[in-house]
């Protein structure tokens, strides 16, 4: 297998991520190898891979988060190719589940759990949740190579988030057999965010979803039929988020929940705007750095 990760400025965190992934695994290191491609022109993440032996560091393509996990994919060697985030720390069995699935023949996909830690009920904090299988998040997923290559790697248009769940729609759409794996759990501490951070993310994720959602419509459309479309995919969001929060919290972050409806609703016109005249994604700073 190839532990796969992307990353840009965040030495840090990378380091506490290799340290538990080289030395906090009940996996044998015979079994894995650690790709780290990263996307920083300063290429931070060297001087911190230099310090795990055995660690692969290659310079990213500087073309958005996509294009950066493609371009890992491409320096790995594995059968298998196993994601997660460079801000994850995994548990010590992570890798041997994932190994054992991955042994048994019958999956060309694992997922597993994410979980996030220090999480308060507040917008300006943010971590992923995966507890149940579908969502193909790459915080920690594993896919075969020769079935990632038949579905084409990431569509690398989903330069800044989104790619993971493109993909995810294609090895539905495929059907790929694919498996959950509870006890395969990675940790996600919260990490603090900027309110333009925020707004900037939630225009971001609505233009990419209503991509995903309607994939022949890339390019310029009728303003008012993308306005509409979107109001619609909002509003059954919110129904749905709405329902899961109070069946599953209990209602415990409506705090968080009502503010981010309410920022939703807002950004809305501006990511139909971004529709409407067909723009595409521009890697950069001002989101959640995600290893581009």
């Amino acid at each position: 297998m190839s532990v796969c990760i992307v990353t840009r400025g965040r030495p840090a965190l990378l380091r506490e991520c290799l340290e538990i992934v080289i030395n906090g695994q009940s996996l044998s290191r015979e079994h894995y190898d650690v790709i780290v491609s990263d996307d920083d022109p300063e290429h931070s993440a060297k001087k911190v891979v230099e310090e795990f032996a055995g660690v692969t560091w290659v310079s990213g393509p500087a073309r958005g988060v996509a294009a950066n996990r493609n371009k890992v994919v491409g320096q790995s060697r594995g059968e298998w190719i196993v994601f997660v985030d460079d801000d994850e720390l995994p548990e010590p069995n992570w890798l041997a589940e994932v190994h054992k699935a991955a042994l048994s023949g019958q999956w060309d996909v694992i997922e597993g759990v994410v979980q996030p830690t220090d999480y308060p009920d507040s917008i300006f904090w943010y971590a992923p949740t995966v507890e149940s299988p579908g969502l193909f998040c790459t915080a920690n997923l594993a896919i075969r190579r020769d079935t990632f290559v038949a579905l084409g790697g990431f569509d690398e248009q989903f330069a800044i988030s989104h790619e993971d769940m493109d993909l995810g729609r294609r090895i539905r759409n495929a059907g790929v057999p694919t498996t959950f794996l509870p006890k395969a759990v990675v940790k996600h501490p919260a990490r603090r965010q900027k309110l333009k951070t925020i707004f900037t993310r939630t225009v971001q994720q609505q233009y990419q979803t209503y991509r995903l959602l309607h994939p022949t419509s890339r390019g310029a459309m009728s303003g008012i039929g993308a306005a509409v479309r979107l109001s619609q995919w909002t509003m059954v969001y919110l129904f749905r988020c709405t329902r899961i929060n109070a069946a599953v919290a209990g209602w415990q972050k409506w705090r968080s929940f009502c503010l981010e409806s309410g920022i939703r609703v807002l950004c809305a016109p501006i990511a139909a705007m971004r529709i409407w005249h067909g723009e595409r994604d521009v890697p950069g700073n001002e989101t959640e750095n995600r290893g581009s």
